[in-house]
């Protein structure tokens, strides 16, 4: 009896640790549903079977449509030490329904190991939504009276075709001069981006102004440091622009400002005041990044 509760027992220590080989680890995503170059953290959580486990999270080299921002500490739950856990931050610049891959995590303490993998999650990435404000109920047509004489129009007509060819001209001759004077070199465009951020101050009342202001300052600097027509640029356009020129951490604190900046300006949402300097910030930190990687090259 002895003896074979002893083989017992050494089948139960091998079977244990290794019941484990396969297991899926946790995932939780604190959205589902992104916008091009939004933040999205996808947090791990792997179930050891005690405390002290080192956990390693074997992330490949790349992960097609996604872009790692920043890993986060590998750390037990407060508590809890048998829970591990840990949050990668990604974000993603192709618009479409892509799978997060199965990754693998290791759980390691001395001479045990064991291997749990990841479930595969979906992550839906799109852009900005247009203006949804409410269609308006279409009115009757009314019954224009005829014209007692066409001469009135056809000199208004006249006079307005001479103000639009006037005014085609006068761009075309004067577009060099706008050019240079709206492009400066890169440190008179930094100076000039620093000095407009000072003057810059965050709004109780009117935070739709600020953030206009914010926005413009920032796609100025954009402009007249590479010599590109940023200023017309949607918030969706710049990010892309952005992602070919700089980093992903500039591309995603780009993201964030300029977000809350059109949910200001559109959705008449009005961020407090320290959501709007933080977004000041933001770009500040953006643009010196910028300017000291073109002052090296």
């Amino acid at each position: 009896m002895k003896y074979i509760a002893l083989i017992l027992w050494i089948c139960m220590g091998w079977f244990i640790p290794n019941s484990a080989q396969g297991q899926e680890a946790k995932v939780s995503l604190n959205k589902s549903t992104i916008l091009i170059g939004e933040r999205i953290e996808y947090t791990i959580r792997a179930f050891a079977p005690a405390g002290g486990y080192k956990m390693d999270v074997i992330l490949p080299d790349s992960i097609p449509h996604f872009e790692i921002i920043e890993r986060g500490f590998v750390a037990p739950l407060k508590g809890q030490p048998q829970i591990i856990e840990q949050t990668i931050t990604f974000t993603s610049f192709d618009s479409g329904g892509w799978m997060m891959p199965v990754i693998p995590v290791k759980l390691t303490k001395g001479s045990d190991e064991i291997t749990l993998n990841t479930p595969s999650v979906l992550v839906q990435v799109g852009y900005a939504p247009e203006d949804s404000d409410e269609l308006k109920d279409i009115k009757p047509l009314l019954a224009a009276e005829a014209p007692t004489s066409w001469w009135p129009y056809i000199i208004i007509g006249a006079l307005m075709l001479l103000m639009i060819i006037a005014y085609i001209l006068y761009r075309y001759f004067n577009r060099k001069k706008s050019i240079s004077e709206d492009l400066p070199t890169s440190t008179s465009a930094y100076e000039d981006a620093m000095s407009a951020l000072d003057a810059l101050h965050p709004s109780t009342e009117k935070p739709k102004f600020f953030y206009a202001g914010l926005s413009d300052v920032f796609k100025l600097y954009l402009q007249q440091s590479h010599a590109v027509p940023i200023l017309p640029k949607t918030t969706d356009e710049v990010l892309l622009w952005m992602n070919q020129h700089t980093s992903a951490e500039n591309v995603s604190n780009t993201a964030n400002a300029l977000r809350m900046a059109d949910a200001a300006k559109f959705a008449k949402y009005k961020p407090d005041v320290n959501t709007q300097q933080e977004s000041l910030e933001l770009l500040r930190r953006v643009i010196n990044s910028i300017h000291q990687k073109s002052s090296q090259q």
